[in-house]
């Protein structure tokens, strides 16, 4: 599966978290992304002196945030797939975020519970790296050969 190709299953399967997605799909795919959020940003860049800036002056980047919107839904069904096809839960992509709520409570602990908001902190953070790395080990892995929980092999093409 090439560039194009990727862009177009993963746009056409905007919904789907079912199946399984091979690695060419899903980092073609995060290339697409990077790329397209790269020019984003410049486009925002460029036009930011035409537009009022936001407050304490810093630049709304409108472009980038619609690319976003536009992006996050197939980027999550491709994440999904993916570790469907090295025999895990798509759950799993979604791990990282459990830090981060940790670290969300932290700042709201931060004055009724002095204590335990360093803790909540930490914790959140060396959980949101830990499990980061683990999706991206998974997401590495080679696909997980025939038939597995998640469906059948995908065709090694797409």
């Amino acid at each position: 599966m090439g560039f194009i190709d990727a862009i177009q299953a993963c746009f056409s399967k905007y919904f789907t978290f079912s199946g399984r997605a091979r690695r060419p799909e899903y980092w073609w795919f995060y290339l697409f992304i990077f790329v397209v959020t790269f020019i984003a940003s410049f486009i925002d860049a460029i036009l930011s002196p035409m537009f009022e800036l936001g407050e304490d002056g810093e630049i709304l980047s409108l472009v980038r945030l619609i690319v976003s919107l536009g992006v996050i839904v197939p980027f999550f069904a491709v994440s999904w797939r993916r570790m469907h096809d090295t025999g895990w839960s798509g759950w799993m992509t979604l791990s990282p975020v459990f830090g981060f709520v940790m670290i969300i409570l932290s700042s709201l602990l931060v004055e009724s519970a002095p204590g335990i908001a360093p803790v909540l902190l930490f914790s959140g953070v060396a959980f949101m790296v830990v499990m980061s790395i683990v999706v991206f080990v998974l997401s590495v892995r080679r696909s997980q050969v025939g038939a597995n929980d998640f469906g059948p092999e995908p065709p090694v093409g797409g």
